[in-house]
């Protein structure tokens, strides 16, 4: 349940994160400084909700834990960000608007976070 709470946490912050701060995103001449910015901005969320949900929810995660988590989720956010970008190179989102490649890019994003968080738990929860 926490982890449907937290990527709907995610998507909202990375809404809003991807519309007032990296309004030029799509722009294939800036994608290497969008990737760090996208990677930081990731990472710092994760960690944020990570660190929260051991205050709150008296979780026993150690410190390590939370940065390799925040770690992942940044890296996968940041080759979700550059398959969107071949996409966009590619012409695929010609005809869409600025809203709907937004929406695209944070479902690519919470897709790929959700299915790595998936296959992390099938794989930990047989061993």
């Amino acid at each position: 349940m926490y982890t449907i709470i937290r990527l709907i946490i995610i998507a909202i912050s990375l809404f809003s994160f991807l519309n007032l701060f990296l309004t030029n995103y799509d722009n294939i001449d800036d994608a290497i400084i969008n990737k760090i910015y996208i990677f930081f901005f990731m990472f710092i969320i994760q960690f944020i909700l990570l660190f929260l949900s051991t205050l709150v929810f008296s979780q026993n995660i150690s410190m390590t834990d939370i940065v390799e988590h925040s770690v992942n989720n940044a890296l996968i956010s940041v080759i979700s960000f550059d398959i969107f970008n071949n996409l966009v190179h590619q012409k695929v989102f010609d005809n869409i608007d600025k809203n709907k490649k937004t929406i695209m890019l944070i479902l690519l994003i919470i897709g790929f976070i959700a299915i790595i968080n998936v296959v992390q738990i099938i794989i930990t929860y047989n061993y």
